[in-house]
């Protein structure tokens, strides 16, 4: 083989190995692109399919704290257990649904002291489009005494997915906590009821 052959074969090979380089990355890219973009459907179907549930609450007991001024609707296996002082300066009620370890449910309660609203205002601000969104909850739930946020777990490298809720009126705050541990993947069979039980709070004097 002569000179000029042998250059004319490497040349030849070069191609070869950057045209299946090429066809490799956009391969690779197109199935990069496809995974990305069935996450964003799968997520879409399952907002959707939050959105069309509709709860039956028939059979659904009332949880009345008279200490702090309010009441909210749950489920009727829902056991709520008063659990203490906590370091957030109020009280928990822990709710156990079936002795299910893999799921965290709390409710924070604590009279709204000066500064108290602008505190967690505060806390939450920093903290949206980072890790937290934040969003005003629908005039289905508040009235002008009352201020509510919604704030909902949005990065992805969370250990722990989670909902939280911060409602309060003029005299008391109420933080409900919603978070699925140990990744056993029923998180979402308790989201619609858990959604539910939150937008029926009351406020009584």
């Amino acid at each position: 083989m002569n000179k000029r052959n042998v250059i004319t074969l490497i040349v030849s090979l070069f191609l070869l190995a950057m045209a299946g380089g090429f066809w490799k990355w956009e391969n690779n890219q197109k199935v990069e692109i496809d995974q990305q973009q069935k996450q964003v459907e799968n997520q879409e179907q399952v907002q959707q399919q939050e959105e069309k549930v509709v709860v039956d609450i028939s059979d659904w007991k009332i949880y009345r704290d008279e200490k702090y001024g309010f009441e909210i609707k749950h489920p009727r296996d829902w056991e709520f257990k008063d659990s203490g002082t906590n370091a957030f300066g109020g009280e928990w009620i822990s709710i156990v649904i079936n002795d299910n370890l893999s799921i965290v449910m709390q409710i924070n309660r604590r009279e709204l002291k000066t500064g108290y609203l602008e505190w967690i205002r505060n806390q939450i601000n920093p903290l949206v489009g980072k890790e937290v969104e934040m969003e005003i909850i629908g005039d289905n739930l508040m009235n002008n005494d009352i201020h509510a946020w919604h704030v909902i777990s949005s990065d992805n490298t969370q250990t722990f997915k989670y909902h939280e809720y911060f409602i309060s009126n003029k005299k008391t705050i109420v933080v409900i906590h919603f978070t699925e541990i140990y990744e056993k993947g029923i998180y979402s069979s308790y989201l619609s009821d858990f959604k539910t039980m939150v937008h029926s709070i009351k406020f009584f004097d």
